[in-house]
């Protein structure tokens, strides 16, 4: 029996193991408490809800993927089977007592969660458990990595992020060790991280950096011994470091072949091509996420680090401070204590300040990989100060304890706000697509609800922002140029044409306009026109939403006008819409409103104009404007319930996306509106 003497012993050595349990559980608390039963988030966790749900019901995943593109497109590089079969298998062990959407979201919450356990495990490998624990809490709570790992993103984030840690420990402990089972392991966690990751070879990169990196401080470390010169062991190591390297990779991608799911060569080729041009693939030229940001500021550092940001300057700027000076500690004291964790964090560091560079979505991996090096220089202070005076050793852990506060405190709120997007208008659109078209109709819009399409509404799409390279008769670039024309061109038999392109057996042809579109719209006329605000703002102007902030009424109640900042609308009959600017009022020429549920609207002339200024100089006066005898000459639309005015510039005027969105139609022979809500518009395509 244990005495009470060797469990006291036991608690006081494993102490770190308790305290590692309770991070896995807080971190998975905070991804699972925004998930909403039978929910998840849109876009590509739809796509994998599919493919999980094929294989729950099915054993096996399809040949053949028939609702992506209206030829489908062949699955013989799956994106990340793993995940799909674990989370597949847990679905039919409670078959029944939860839908495949309850039993994924929270699956993702738990795969989110388990990335503390990696993070523990590298941290201490190179520092000790101080460093370690600080790593998981840190990587388990950062902001920046819980709102890419929630439970409603059923993603390939969290396994990602899982691998990124584990294969970066497996992978470094093999190097250090140079044993077969060390070997062994880092093939078995890399051919799972395969399975689970498509560009799960970047750690590779990140190790063969490492290898680079410490025979270059070895060779400018080396010193004479015994007379001769310790380049020769740099050297040697560099070349044992390069052959266990090759074995790892080799080993990977013959269990990629035996799978017949993965080329680890290839991803390593692909990551390259990232690396260089991420606009190889045009599509990520649009993602919002891609978009770059500045990390030579103070904000880009500490989103870069997790963004763990109060809004309390003093508190964010201690944050701040205590992160950079425990990475100096960190690259410092390594240099000083373990050559090889120096040179590895040194990689570390120079590549995750370059995958910022790829854009904001990146910063998930960076933030893991910054809060590694600030925990292993943690971990060494708390060793540095271990057999000082109490009081420095009270400091450093004080520290800690007050960063962890705030990054629970923040993880905390973070997690109840984020969940799934919950949106009636494209429910209803979904449902009335499944209900009330051929199941072989095909549906066009813009490539982003592509995944929806095929997963809510069940109908093939045009595009779905997957890259389907060498399946495909089109790739990606070429829908997306295609679907910008399709909606740019004032063209409506060009718009036809490449629909007709794209249609294949489809027996009917839907399309979708929607709100989401128009502050998207720079991207489809940059695709599909070549037309670019960004060199061009005069020739390519955009449209300008405006959005309702209060209202004026008289005596009885009557609304006399609506204001949407600088716009007034006015409730005369017609009705008249006024910008203000500097004093100065100016009139819209072409108001486009609704009236009995039928698009109408009125064209002022001159003599209109001076008409509508007599009528509203009462209120002008009293809201200190002052007519102008300028005219604004472009339309201005506004929403049936008046709560969205949008301008439309001269060059968007004849679009086939205005005549649809804002026009319900009118001035188009192809296309017939068949459903609208107060969002989405959808329209039968007329052949």
């Amino acid at each position: 029996m244990y005495s009470l003497e060797s469990l006291k012993k036991f608690l006081l050595d494993k102490w770190w193991l308790f305290a590692l349990v309770g991070i896995f559980l807080f971190a998975y608390w905070i991804r699972s408490a925004g998930n909403v039963p039978d929910r998840i988030l849109s876009f590509d966790p739809t796509f994998f809800y599919r493919f999980t749900k094929y294989f729950a019901d099915w054993g096996h995943f399809p040949v053949w993927d028939e609702l992506s593109y209206y030829v489908g497109r062949a699955d013989t590089r799956l994106a990340s089977p793993l995940m799909w079969m674990i989370t597949g298998t847990i679905y039919n062990i409670f078959k029944g007592t939860a839908s495949m959407f309850t039993v994924a979201s929270t699956a993702a919450a738990l795969y989110g969660a388990l990335i503390v356990f990696p993070a523990f495990l590298f941290g201490r490998e190179l520092s000790n458990k101080y460093g370690g624990l600080l790593a998981a809490a840190l990587v388990g709570a950062a902001p920046q990595i819980l709102v890419r790992t929630f439970g409603a993103s059923y993603d390939t984030d969290q396994l990602a992020l899982f691998f990124l840690l584990m294969t970066l420990y497996t992978g470094f402990r093999c190097l250090r060790k140079k044993t077969v089972e060390s070997a062994a392991t880092a093939i078995l966690v890399y051919s799972a991280a395969m399975l689970s990751w498509g560009d799960s070879m970047f750690t590779f990169v990140i190790l063969s950096g490492y290898s680079v990196i410490l025979f270059i401080v070895k060779m400018l470390y080396s010193r004479i011994k015994e007379g001769k010169l310790s380049h020769l062991d740099a050297l040697k190591n560099f070349f044992s470091n390069a052959a266990l390297l090759f074995i790892i990779l080799l080993g990977t991608q013959i269990v990629g072949m035996i799978t017949q799911t993965y080329d680890a060569f290839g991803s390593i080729l692909s990551i390259a091509t990232f690396a260089r041009t991420p606009e190889v693939w045009i599509v990520n030229i649009s993602i919002a996420e891609l978009q770059p940001f500045n990390i030579f500021s103070v904000d880009g550092w500490m989103q870069a680090m997790g963004r763990f940001v109060t809004g309390d300057p003093a508190i964010d700027t201690l944050i701040f401070l205590a992160f950079l000076s425990s990475i100096a500690v960190g690259v410092f004291y390594s240099y000083k204590k373990n050559i090889n964790s120096a040179a590895l964090i040194t990689a570390i560091f120079i590549i995750a300040f370059y995958v910022t560079t790829r854009g904001v979505r990146f910063t998930e991996f960076s933030s893991a990989l910054f809060l590694i090096i600030i925990s292993v220089g943690f971990g060494h202070l708390m060793e540095i100060f271990s057999n000082r005076s109490l009081a420095s050793k009270s400091f450093i852990l004080g520290l800690a304890f007050l960063i962890l506060f705030v990054s629970l405190g923040l993880s905390s709120q973070l997690g109840f706000a984020l969940g799934p997007d919950v949106d009636k208008d494209w429910d209803d659109t979904w449902k009335w697509i499944k209900e009330n078209t051929p199941e072989d109709a095909i549906i066009g819009t813009w490539w982003d609800p592509g995944h929806m399409i095929a997963a809510y509404a069940e109908r093939r799409n045009f595009a779905d922002g997957a890259h389907c390279p060498g399946t495909c008769k089109y790739t990606i670039n070429d829908r997306i140029v295609d679907l910008g024309k399709i909606m740019a061109t004032s063209d409506e038999s060009a718009s036809i044409q490449l629909i007709q392109k794209y249609r294949g057996t489809s027996s009917k042809v839907y399309w979708i306009a929607s709100d989401d579109l128009i502050p998207k719209y720079q991207w489809l006329q940059y695709f599909g026109l070549g037309c670019d605000m960004r060199k061009d703002p005069q020739n390519c102007q955009m449209y300008q939403p405006f959005y309702i902030q209060n209202q004026a009424s008289d005596s009885d109640g009557k609304i006399i006008f609506r204001s949407y900042g600088n716009l007034l609308l006015f409730e005369t009959e017609p009705r008249i819409a006024v910008f203000h600017n500097n004093g100065k009022a100016y009139l819209f020429e072409d108001v486009v409103y609704y009236k009995n549920d039928q698009i109408s609207g009125v064209k002022l002339d001159q003599a209109n104009t001076i008409r509508a200024y007599e009528i509203l100089s009462p209120i002008l006066k009293e809201l200190k404007i002052v007519p102008s005898n300028e005219t604004i000459k472009m339309p201005i639309w506004f929403s049936k319930d008046f709560s969205t005015g949008v301008a439309i510039a001269p060059n968007l005027a004849n679009t086939v996306f205005t005549k649809m969105y804002f026009l319900d139609g009118n001035g188009l022979e192809h296309f017939k509106e068949v459903y609208a809500n107060s969002r989405v518009k959808i329209f039968e395509v007329l052949f």
